[in-house]
């Protein structure tokens, strides 16, 4: 394990080895145990894959790290702020793949996703693994769930409408070579995912247990960066910002309701769950005015 204070500079591979294909970056703001179970389930890492966890905790804690991993410790920086990082950290590879640290996989993910990045065709940009929710099934914990990947909901229900940043492996092509802008990986970077994309066959977990009201504040300050990300970022600025607001708590509810109605596994969900959705989504919308507005505030530190 290498753990450093700062990083500085790309990552190369050591004076002889084989140059790997994939870079997982794991990205947590919390404490290392939180990503001890990811890491077990990785277990051995072989030569072709890199894997390099970013911690934002302000105590450098120590925790189950597998063999060849390296730790990098940026104290106190959010996980959008170290998300910006993984173009300058992501070396000479051809693919990367970030993981958040509420994602479970189980004991195959990483040889499915090796197994996919190997066998798609040279012009294939991205590879959508896909979400399950397994774990976190009380009420508001699935209208969280849904409110965000309900169009990667696996199994999916035909072509996903808009991208996800993790657990979809892309080119490193697609990134510039040095550190990003805050935000620009969300705003720029997020928006190529789906160019060029095919489905894959490597979903995780997602291990996010939210309860009400909290759940409404975190939909309005992840609302609050994306808009002040947005207006930054993108080209039309205070407009775009309007029109993802009108998008997400009006146009896209009603397209969600349809594909999770669709879904084998929608009769199993509680009751209400969609209603509960589309709270989420103006919480979503009415951040994103705000953020469009005033700027992002604290709002990325309650985020995971």
């Amino acid at each position: 394990m290498n753990v450093a204070n700062r990083a500085s500079g790309g990552d190369q591979a050591a004076s002889g080895d084989a140059r790997p294909s994939l870079h997982l970056f794991l990205v947590t703001a919390d404490p290392l145990p939180k990503i001890a179970g990811v890491l077990a389930d990785l277990a051995e890492l072989p030569p072709d894959v890199r894997l390099t966890v970013l911690s934002g905790c302000t105590e450098q804690s120590t925790g189950a790290v597998i063999p060849g991993a390296r730790v990098l410790h940026f104290p106190g920086e959010t996980t959008f702020d170290m998300r910006r990082r993984i173009s300058e950290l992501a070396g000479d590879v051809e693919w990367i793949l970030l993981l958040e640290d509420h994602n479970q996989i189980d004991r195959s993910w990483l040889d499915r996703v090796r197994r996919a990045v190997a066998a798609v065709p040279a012009d294939v940009r991205t590879i959508r693994g896909g979400a399950d929710n397994c774990t976190s099934t009380d009420r508001w914990s699935w209208a969280n769930f849904l409110m965000v990947l309900g169009f990667h909901w696996t199994p999916r229900q035909g072509e996903a409408p808009e991208p996800m940043f993790f657990n979809v492996a892309f080119r490193r092509s697609l990134l510039p070579a040095g550190r990003m802008e805050l935000g620009a990986f969300e705003v720029l970077v997020l928006a190529t995912l789906l160019d060029k994309s095919v489905a894959g066959d490597f979903a995780i977990d997602h291990v996010q247990f939210r309860q009400f009201p909290g759940v409404c504040f975190y939909h309005w300050c992840n609302g609050r960066v994306t808009g002040a990300a947005m207006r930054r970022h993108h080209p039309d600025g205070r407009r775009h910002v309007l029109r993802h607001a009108g998008r997400v708590g009006w146009e896209r509810v009603g397209r969600l309701a349809s594909a999770v109605r669709r879904h084998p596994r929608a009769a199993h969900l509680p009751t209400g769950t969609l209603a509960r959705v589309a709270m989420l989504s103006a919480c979503h919308a009415a951040g994103a005015l705000y953020g469009g507005l005033f700027g992002p505030g604290t709002a990325a530190r309650y985020l995971e």
